[in-house]
């Protein structure tokens, strides 16, 4: 019986599983243009991770008077209410799910991350602004694409409104990132950076 190979990694197909995890990502020898955005949109994913810092001075403390924990079991007892009456059917469904919705993404774990993914990303950020200095276009392409790769996002997505609407196309906007991509790698072997 004759063996089917498959393209990737040379895997034969009777010990392939489309269920098997995916292996972990291997960083290549020296830095190139794919490994770069790989690395930079991780450094976005690792800055959205991070939590928010205070908005006031310390040594400011809240303002709510002193019943704000009763507030609080208003809020939750609320939040029952709101349930039930969507079970009961005398609210608009759609508004049940968008405030289940609400409530599911406030109250969702977030993961820190560690100090070897903040390091990596603290270096990581500072590219557009080292080695495509005087070239803002590219630093924007660049930074565009980073921002789709670490939302999951397509490009179209992200320039569809505001600012960079019909400015280019994402396939232009691709093209320049991987040009942005290109000139930071190889400003990071020129300065024989390790690859991380």
């Amino acid at each position: 019986m004759p063996r089917l190979l498959l393209k990737c990694d040379g895997v034969r197909a009777e010990h392939f599983c489309p269920l098997d995890p995916e292996p972990p990502y291997q960083p290549p020898e020296q830095w190139d243009a794919p490994h770069v955005q790989y690395r930079f949109a991780e450094a976005i994913e690792t800055l959205r991770k991070l939590p928010m810092g205070r908005l006031r001075p310390a040594e400011m403390r809240g303002s709510w008077p002193g019943y704000a924990s009763d507030w609080n079991m208003f809020m939750g007892r609320m939040s029952a209410d709101i349930t039930s009456m969507g079970v009961e059917g005398r609210l608009d469904p759609e508004f049940v799910t968008a405030y289940q919705d609400w409530t599911a993404d406030r109250n969702r774990y977030r993961d820190p991350p560690s100090a070897q993914q903040i390091s990596q990303m603290e270096h990581a950020l500072l590219w557009p602004g080292q080695y495509l200095r005087g070239q803002p276009e590219l630093a924007r392409a660049f930074n565009i694409v980073g921002l789709a790769q670490a939302r999951g996002l397509s490009v179209r997505d992200v320039v569809r409104g505001g600012k960079h609407k019909g400015v280019r196309s994402p396939t232009q906007w691709n093209q320049m990132a991987v040009t942005a991509a290109n000139t930071i790698a190889r400003g990071l072997r020129t300065n024989k950076i390790a690859v991380f």
